[in-house]
């Protein structure tokens, strides 16, 4: 959830310390930060301004510049806090009179309605030279006649994200404390370099079509036909030739059995017979210049006969090639400069994967072969070569102290935030030292990553890299500032290809709602390019398609897990491509781009009409398959033809009608990263380059990260699923803007009253815990016993039970009878006083008190320092510090882990699982959240609008916003805008299509989730399904049911892990590699045709790193994350992935190990969505291994999906084999 969720007291905003030095010169100050001996230079302007003197204590925010960090503001000095004021300038009688005319205004009742409200607003938005340079840019998108307070209201409507946004930088600074990592250089690495191809891949047109109708209407067997048979299979004519023989044709797939009948037409459901054409036959021999040339494979794709030859292409390039004696149509199969896997000559051991020719790569072992093969017996030489010496590759692993830190349920390990191929996070920082600027700071540029090692390239640094250098990651700022830079343009300086885009944040009724989305025409239906086929779920993918090439805007497609959404989406691209248009795609991950890239490069039809650009560097692109479209690949190519750089570049970006890139990556494309802001300045505006952008995986996406791509095109189309994984945000970036947030009437709601909130709410769940006799003392920052004041006058029900004592050095009133404040000297002086503070049961103490008054205080309390350091406070009475030991338990209020956290963090988790759960039936669950969020917020000042902001904001996806709005009470909260409220029904239903079927799962895995999920109107199992199991059945199950629950015991305590499940998994996996030796996969069409995929996957990191020691331990192999048993000493066509449940999502592979670890609480387990990924990623079997009898019967298990789920498996269960403890 997220990097480091507790940060021990560290905010990212505001800084305390003291002031240590005043210059007695220039009157310049220099503060120490509380527990460090760090100094931050304080100006001779603030020194005045706030009369600071020696030893006053303070809070403030600070900026790093070139000499050092220095205090741009005070947040509270000597305890109080410092209201800032505007600076005054010199002002003209007019302005001085409009300043006066508005300050009547807002004594007055505010009036109604979105105009009266935004008068104002407007008047100071388009007033002045830049107010001049925004109307003129709201007059060229609207007219002259812009209704500003529309407009405005957009604007208006834009602020919380950039406010969001704008705070969110901190959090991603923050990434340098928190990720940081130790390192080790790696020793005897082996390189290999391909250095020469031994053989040629060619395409002979076949002169002969197999099939020739022998009874049936000839005049239905044309190009384009299609057939249809009994059983449910489908098929269609691709070729069709008459001859002496008679009609001959070519069709899809094999017509292996009969009953196939003509499908449409005037001849619809009439039967015909075929025979098969004897002269249809492999060929036999190829000559050229009377030498035979041996042909290593052959295989039938369509009207072709591809063949594998064992020649070098030189020798035939411009020769005549004799097929069987005769002369034939032919071509050279273009195969790039990629090639692999490629396996040892002599073991069969698989020594790469993909390698650019004449390119060293690291490989785990030398080759014992003078050559290596490729799957179509294609031999290689290669030879072994040295490390680049530019380079230096790198061990990472975790600091020490941060793992001590690191929560494992909770946060997201940095290990996983650095290896990830979907964040780009390119360098390091070596010894990184706040108080010098990023530009002093040294930095390592990382080449390229591999998560199944844990390594890193490095381009050498011209430094020293000590062996002791803590490296730390560099935020990737880029990224949240282009965020930004978007928001801020369409709320100054929109486009007329904006328009749309703002009318999502306009702010209206119902009724103005509907007016602003008019419904629009279905397109005809276009030559369909892709969706040939006539199987279930085709109509509705045909449906979005129609919609999306009709829409003035939006398009939406929902579809369930294999639903065929990928497949919709190349049609639609190539629908666009033949219109001349220009297409951007982008996807919260590599894999959702990727995949659509490699179907449409392997596919010759789709490659001759769609031109595609991969943006990103080649080295950070995790699936080789795509790095010849990269930017860099391709102009690599042009320049050696004779075009410049900058020419083949410009050139590569015009011809290209297909853009492809992640959300983060794509701001590495020319076009969108040269439009940008300077210091506010503006450059240029973002321009419609693309016609349409389509977003994949769009229920992974947020607003604020689909502006950045969605400025640069007209129209937009939305692909996703929101009954699977909403985004993945980082925790830290919620906590931030929970610790900047301002109260309802604009003040900040500071540190202090965050910290009273948390410490109220622990002392209400103290309760009967209270030890008598033994008082607990909490010793905390000198603003927060006013602020428990504050707080505990507004609650004035509470804390009845208990007598309670407050010590500070401010003044307050506190108006209760079981709780009362003294300053020390009265605790010193007053006898009354002190009989109050020996009979209480909790006594707050400001830590700038705590010396002056320890020797008065209950020689028998326990004493908790809270957010003061310890050594300030345990001097005086450190056997104080003894405690009983309930008061050590986990989840004891007064627990030192309790009482060290922090109020956003307590804010952030909670208002996270109320997001999981909202489709959850669990409602008792989902109060007690909700409940405990209320205990939360501050009674004396409202925050909860801001709250709802930050959650609505950070939480949902762009697409659950379209369909149906922010979640919960944000929509009576928040402004009535499209986002807020979702597409009104009439516009929804023009623009929103469904597809109901799947085509991945067997029939007993989709089941549960069909009926659990999507209320059976979706994941209905498509006719595909029965044409998979007839023609390619996996006989590893035979008739056995395709879903498992493995019963696993509860575990002994291990520390985060269940080792029962993990061994249980283990001998499953032994079985399966003892049948995958004898049995490989046989649909070619598969995206991995040679090897069985599996994964083995938990919701928990601590388990997943146990399972991932488990399987290099049964295999032999030291990957991290994705294993490739073809290179096992043993070789097995096995593709095996290690993953938690939430990074698996959008994969899928044969058979899937889900590992649940929690066998006596249900954890995070109950979120409908992460279920719903887990269970509906296998394709062939689904093994479901934890303690079925909890989940199923126990009465303290009060979740009703786990509970069904577990039924759902009582027919299927199994015990685990052998003995797995």
């Amino acid at each position: 959830m997220t990097i480091s969720a507790q940060r021990a007291g560290d905010f990212l905003s505001i800084q305390k310390g003291k002031v240590t030095y005043i210059h007695s010169g220039p009157r310049f100050a220099k503060i120490t930060l509380a527990g460090t001996q760090n100094q931050v230079y304080v100006s001779e302007k603030l020194v005045k301004t706030h009369n600071l003197r020696v030893g006053n204590n303070v809070e403030f925010k600070s900026k790093s510049y070139a000499k050092g960090p220095s205090v741009t503001e005070f947040t509270k000095v000597r305890g109080a806090d410092v209201i800032s004021k505007p600076q005054r300038t010199q002002k003209s009688n007019n302005e001085n009179r409009s300043n006066s005319k508005r300050n009547q205004q807002k004594a007055r009742p505010k009036k109604k309605g979105i105009i009266g409200s935004t008068i104002a607003k407007i008047k100071n938005r388009y007033g002045g030279q830049q107010g001049f340079l925004r109307r003129l840019f709201l007059v060229a998108m609207g007219g002259a006649k812009s209704d500003y307070s529309a407009l405005e209201s957009r604007a208006e409507s834009l602020e919380p994200f950039i406010e969001y946004v704008n705070h969110s930088k901190e959090a991603y600074k923050h990434l340098r404390k928190t990720a940081r990592f130790v390192w080790k250089p790696v020793e005897d690495e082996k390189y290999i370099k391909i250095t020469k191809q031994f053989g040629t891949k060619i395409r002979v047109r076949s002169e002969i079509l197999p099939y020739i109708l022998k009874k049936g209407p000839s005049d239905a067997i044309v190009e384009g036909a299609r057939l249809i048979h009994p059983k449910g299979n489908d098929n269609e004519i691709l070729v069709v030739r008459s001859n002496s023989m008679g009609i001959e044709f070519l069709t899809s797939r094999d017509l292996s059995t009969p009953g196939w009948m003509i499908f449409g037409g005037e001849h619809s459901m009439s039967e015909i017979e075929w025979e098969r054409n004897s002269d249809s036959r492999p060929i036999e021999s190829i000559t050229v210049a009377g030498t035979k040339i041996n042909v290593l494979n052959q295989s039938k794709k369509g009207e072709w006969i591809e063949l594998v030859l064992d020649e070098d292409i030189k020798k035939l390039k411009s020769r005549e090639l004799l097929f069987d004696g005769r002369a034939a149509e032919w071509e050279f199969i273009a195969d790039g400069n990629m090639v692999g896997p490629l396996n040892d000559g002599s073991t069969g051991r698989q020594v790469v994967s993909k390698v650019k020719i004449n390119e060293s790569v690291t490989v785990r072992y030398a080759p014992t072969g003078k050559f290596l093969y490729d799957s179509d017996g294609v031999r290689y030489s290669f030879q072994l070569t040295t490390r680049p010496s530019n380079n230096l590759r790198l061990k990472i692993e975790l600091h020490p102290d941060v793992l001590e830190n690191l929560d494992e349920e909770n946060d997201t390990n940095p290990i996983d935030i650095l290896f990830s191929p979907d964040s780009e996070y390119n360098s390091l920082i070596v010894n990184f030292d706040y108080k010098k600027a990023m530009n002093k700071q040294k930095v390592l540029t990382i080449v390229s990553k591999d998560i199944n090692s844990k390594t890193i390239s490095i381009r050498k640094p011209r430094f020293n890299l000590g062996l002791n250098a803590i490296l730390s990651l560099q935020p990737n700022l880029f990224y949240i500032e282009r965020q930004l830079e978007m928001l801020t343009t369409l709320r100054d300086y929109p486009l007329p290809h904006h328009d749309a885009l703002l009318k999502l944040t306009e702010q209206s009724t119902d009724a103005q709602r509907d007016k602003l989305w008019e419904p629009f025409d279905l397109k005809d239906n276009p030559q369909w390019e892709v969706l040939t086929r006539e199987t279930n779920g085709t109509d509705e993918q045909r449906d979005f398609v129609r919609k999306a090439l009709g829409t003035p805007d939006f398009a939406i497609l929902q579809g369930p897990p294999g639903s065929g959404k990928t497949t919709a989406i190349i049609e639609l691209i190539v629908q666009y491509a033949k219109q001349n248009k220009k297409v951007l795609l982008c996807g919260s991950t590599q894999a959702s781009i990727d995949n659509v890239l490699l179907r449409i490069k392997d596919n010759s039809k789709l490659s001759r009409l769609i031109s595609p650009l991969r943006i990103g560097r080649k080295e950070g692109i995790y699936d080789s398959g795509v790095h010849s479209l990269t930017l860099s690949e391709q102009v690599e190519s042009y320049t050696s033809i004779g075009l410049s750089e900058e020419e083949a570049e410009d050139l590569i970006l015009r011809q290209t009608n297909l853009t492809c890139g992640t959300m983060q990556g794509i701001i590495g494309h020319p076009w969108i990263r040269d439009a940008k802001f300077d210091q506010g300045k503006k450059l240029k505006t973002p321009q419609a380059h693309f016609d349409v952008l389509i977003v994949d995986e769009a229920s992974k996406t947020t607003f604020q990260q689909f502006i950045i791509p969605a400025a640069f095109a007209r129209r937009w189309v939305l692909v996703g699923d929101v009954r699977q994984l909403p985004p993945f945000q980082e925790a830290s970036e919620v906590m931030t803007n929970l610790e900047m947030m301002k109260n309802s009437d604009g003040e900040n709601f500071t540190y202090a009253s965050q910290r009273a909130c948390l410490l109220l709410r622990n002392m209400g769940l103290y309760g009967n815990r209270k030890v008598a006799g033994r008082p607990i003392i909490m010793i905390e920052g000198e603003g927060v016993p006013s602020a428990i004041v504050n707080e505990l006058n507004s609650r004035k029900s509470s804390f009845k039970n208990y007598v309670i004592t407050i010590i500070g050095s401010k003044r307050c009133n506190l108006s209760r009878e079981s709780a009362k404040y003294f300053l020390p000297r009265e605790i010193i002086q007053s006898p009354g006083a002190n009989i109050h503070l020996h009979s209480s049961d909790i006594i707050m103490i400001g830590s700038d008190c705590y010396s002056e008054i320890a020797n008065y205080l209950p020689a028998k309390a326990i004493i908790r320092n809270g957010s003061a350091p310890v050594e300030e406070v345990s001097e005086n009475r450190s056997n104080l510090f003894t405690e009983p030991h309930s008061f050590s338990e986990k989840y004891h209020p007064m627990s030192k882990d309790n009482l060290l956290t922090e109020w956003s963090y307590q804010m952030c988790w909670r208002l996270n699982r109320i997001y999981e759960l909202k489709v959850s039936k669990n409602s008792q669950q989902k109060e007690k959240y909700e409940n405990q969020i209320l205990q939360l917020l501050p009674k004396s000042q409202d925050v909860s609008k801001r709250v709802e902001e930050v959650k609505s904001i950070a939480l949902p996806s762009v697409l659950e916003c379209l369909q149906y709005g922010f979640a919960g009470k944000s929509q009576q909260l928040l402004p009535e805008t499209t986002l807020t409220q979702g597409f009104p029904d009439r516009a929804l239903k023009s623009r929103f299509s469904r597809i109901n079927f799947q085509h991945r799962m067997h029939p007993d895995i989709s089941a549960f989730s069909r009926t659990e999920f999507y209320e059976n109107k979706a994941l209905n199992d498509a006719d595909t399904l029965s044409f998979r199991d007839q023609n390619y059945p996996f006989e590893f199950r035979g008739k056995q049911s395709r879903k498992t629950w493995i019963d696993v015991p509860p575990p002994r305590n291990e520390g985060g892990y269940h080792k029962g499940e993990i061994n249980a998994i283990k001998e499953e996996l032994k079985i399966f590699i003892d049948y995958s030796r004898k049995v490989a996969p046989e649909d070619e069409n598969r995206d991995n045709p040679s090897q069985w995929e599996v994964a083995v996957l938990s919701p928990y990191q601590a388990q997943r790193r146990k399972l991932v020691e488990m399987v290099q331990e049964l295999t032999g192999l030291d990957s991290y994350a994705r294993f490739n048993l073809s290179e096992m000493e043993d070789p097995v066509p096995i593709s095996l992935l290690v993953s938690t449940t939430d990074r698996f999502q959008g994969q899928e592979a044969d058979i899937v190990f889900i590992s649940l670890r929690n066998a006596s609480r249900v954890g995070f387990l109950d979120s409908p969505n992460r279920m719903n990924v887990a269970i509906t990623r296998a394709r062939e079997w689904r093994v479901i291994v934890g303690n079925h009898t909890y989940f199923a019967t126990d009465s303290n298990m009060k979740d009703p999906m786990l509970r069904n789920l577990a039924k759902h498996h009582s027919g299927c269960k199994q015990k685990p084999r052998g003995n797995i403890q």
